[in-house]
């Protein structure tokens, strides 16, 4: 990877390059408040007063060579969410201008906009919306057409290591020449109330990871730890965050699968292949880092944990990794099930220490490894 820019916010402002434009009683300040709380003590955050603008600018000066590409991603916090849509961070081109646009409606929603040679704007939005004081490790990426006449360029929007959209046939050649400036924060169409908050923002020539710790041990540990969660489930969201935040396992870790039903039990393995297999996959592909000291998964709430195979019903946990990897699912009851607070309970399904996937019954899997055992790292 080639890292062109990283900007932490830990210096002062000036010192990163930064320029500060500040409108009305809006405001963009460095405070200890928006930090992402892994990593440093810094972070940006945005306080929109009626509907002026506040947002920070760094000049990138980057060239994208033709059929090149330009990755951003940056941690976002939203403490409040837009009245309705914003702009929340832009590209700028030295000719003719503004070349992509970040957007966050009042649903949650962004909206990643990339514009072609005549000014038009092509759009690749996220169908799965992002929740108040919940930390995202956002990517979006430019594709530069190969030539002026080509149908080539577009671009792609990730949400916490996952492929959320994509489009690959804008005429954008002759708008991607260059990458000259970095507004981060609404730039325009301000929203009263909002506040966002920013940090670790990486501009690179491919995917940026997000800030990955070395791990505490070489046994399995919590940095060693990947989260399985529905995107789409709030519980399976709470069961994720409560990973971060009671068992120390990093955000960094938290593998979203944006095509798991909640069927528990699937019918085929290839269904728990398009639900499940592919979508970790290309995970860990995009996160080499974490793939390679990972030794553990949690599967969470509303993952799906078995499925059936030539008449057999699987565990998920017997589908083999390249390594030996500890599989621990837990199963999360939620405050209306039982009438009074929610808990978690976890169960020890098994290991896998094959590149094949493992064809264990459940009823094998249980004989083999000793049930509930107590979990903490």
């Amino acid at each position: 990877m080639a890292l062109l820019h990283y900007l932490d916010f830990e210096p002062p402002l000036a010192d990163e390059g930064w320029t500060v434009t500040e409108v009305g009683l809006s405001t963009a300040v460095r405070t200890t408040d928006a930090s992402f709380p892994e990593r440093g003590s810094f972070g940006l955050r945005c306080t929109i007063v009626g509907t002026d603008r506040a947002f920070m600018t760094k000049t990138t000066s980057i060239s994208i060579s033709p059929g090149g590409s330009l990755y951003t991603g940056f941690w976002l916090r939203p403490s409040s969410l837009p009245s309705a849509s914003l702009s929340l961070i832009a590209d700028q081109e030295s000719t003719p201008g503004l070349s992509m646009v970040l957007y966050l409606y009042n649903t949650g929603r962004l909206r990643f906009r990339v514009s072609d040679d005549v000014g038009g704007f092509w759009d690749v939005a996220n169908i799965t919306a992002i929740i108040e004081n919940r930390w995202y490790w956002i990517v979006y990426r430019i594709d530069r057409a190969t030539t002026n006449i080509a149908l080539d360029g577009g671009g792609a929007l990730y949400l916490d290591g996952s492929l959320v959209n994509s489009i690959n046939n804008v005429d954008n050649y002759d708008r991607f020449v260059d990458n000259i400036e970095l507004d981060v924060g609404p730039t325009g169409l301000a929203k009263d109330g909002s506040i966002f908050d920013f940090d670790e923002v990486k501009v690179s020539t491919t995917y940026p990871e997000p800030y990955v710790p070395t791990p505490s041990t070489a046994n399995p540990c919590a940095e060693r730890t990947v989260v399985l969660y529905r995107q789409a489930s709030a519980d399976s969201i709470e069961f994720a965050d409560y990973c971060v935040s009671q068992l120390g396992i990093p955000r960094s870790n938290l593998c979203p699968l944006p095509n798991a039903t909640a069927t528990e039990a699937l019918a085929t393995y290839a269904t728990f292949q398009t639900e499940v297999e592919t979508d970790l996959n290309a995970w860990l592909t995009l996160n080499p880092t974490v793939a390679a000291q990972t030794t553990g998964f949690l599967l969470g709430y509303g993952v799906p944990g078995y499925f059936t195979n030539a008449g057999s019903k699987y565990s998920a946990a017997s589908v083999r990794r390249p390594r030996a990897m500890s599989v621990i699912a837990w199963r999360y009851q939620t405050r209306s099930s039982r009438g009074g607070s929610g808990r978690f309970s976890a169960w020890r399904l098994g290991f896998g220490d094959g590149l094949r996937p493992g064809l264990f019954s459940a009823a094998e899997r249980s004989a083999r490894v000793p049930r509930r055992p107590s979990l903490s790292f």
